[in-house]
C-alpha cells in the first residue's frame, strides 16, 4: 500500500480525505468564533442580534435533532450505523 493512501481504503487519498477537510473545519470554526465574538463584544444592538441568532440556531438544532430521532424511531431504523456480522460459511 502506498504511503499517501488512507488505511483500509484503496482509493482514499490522505490529502483529499483527511488533511483538507480538517483544515476546512478549523477555518470555519475560527471564522464562526471570530464573527460571533465581534458581534457579542460589540455591544448595543449588535450584541442583542448575535445572542438572538445563537438562540434561534440552538432552538433549530434541538428541533432538528428531535425530528431525526423520532422519525428514525418511528421508521424502525437505527440512529447510528452498526456493522453487520459476516455469516460464517462451513467448509466440507
Amino acid at each position: 500500500m502506498d504511503d499517501h493512501r488512507v488505511p483500509g481504503r484503496a482509493e482514499g487519498s490522505l490529502l483529499k480525505h483527511v488533511i483538507v477537510p480538517v483544515l476546512g473545519l478549523l477555518a470555519n470554526l475560527a471564522m464562526l468564533i471570530t464573527i460571533l465574538g465581534m458581534g457579542i463584544l460589540g455591544g448595543g444592538t449588535s450584541q442583542q442580534e448575535s445572542l438572538l441568532a445563537l438562540g434561534i440556531a440552538a432552538f433549530w438544532a434541538i428541533v432538528s435533532a428531535g425530528y431525526v430521532f423520532f422519525n428514525s424511531r418511528r421508521a424502525g431504523r437505527s440512529l447510528f450505523a452498526t456493522p453487520s456480522t459476516p455469516v460464517a460459511t462451513e467448509r466440507a
